[in-house]
């Protein structure tokens, strides 16, 4: 297992994070016995991402993954890689996801509060009935946590608009709508 680009190294929270956010996968899906292809196919990009991405082990991304084998991570991983060599599409999303991954770990995301999970503080929050007095039953450094991972992924964001404009291509509608860039390049913005 390689690291790809000198970027600090993703935790597999944030891996499974990506994979969820791509496919709609939920947390409790990717680390179920489940096995309706869906998640199976979830779970082992997940696992591919984690052994290209980061120095753990086979078994360590098992046992983030709900106590699998180093066994069923590793099959898990060639499968992935045959999948990718017969399915052109497959390759591009997995593709994209890496690179929104290192992207996100060049910018932090994830990494600056790793003893405090920031997406659960969020739910918490929003999720109560009174998301004022759920608030007040935050701590802290979880506060604190939450605002440093949104100020990363707002960073990670405009790192992210600014790389497809160079590139020449154009900005996802959800990016725009936010402010980040504009929906298609400059060059291509003559009146057509």
């Amino acid at each position: 297992m390689t690291l790809l680009l000198e970027t600090p190294e993703p935790s597999l929270r944030l891996i499974a994070a990506a994979v969820m956010e791509a496919t709609g996968a939920s947390m409790a899906d990717i680390r179920s016995t489940r096995r309706q292809r869906e998640v199976v196919s979830q779970r082992h990009i997940v696992c591919w991402l984690a052994a290209r991405l980061t120095g753990k082990t086979f078994r360590q991304i098992g046992v983030f993954l709900g106590g699998r084998d180093a066994s069923t991570v590793r099959e898990a991983v060639l499968r992935v890689e045959e999948r990718m060599a017969q399915d052109a599409a497959l390759a591009s999303r997995v593709a994209a996801m890496l690179a929104a991954i290192q992207a996100l770990a060049a910018h932090g995301v994830a990494e600056r509060f790793p003893e405090v999970d920031a997406l659960a503080v969020a739910a918490h929050i929003t999720g109560a009935g009174v998301p004022e007095r759920a608030a007040i039953g935050a701590s802290t450094d979880q506060i604190v946590a939450m605002a440093g991972q949104l100020m990363a992924l707002h960073r990670a964001a405009e790192a992210a608009a600014g790389a497809l404009i160079a590139a020449g291509g154009s900005v996802p509608d959800e990016l725009a709508g936010l402010g980040y860039a504009p929906l298609q390049s400059p060059e291509r913005n003559d009146g057509q």
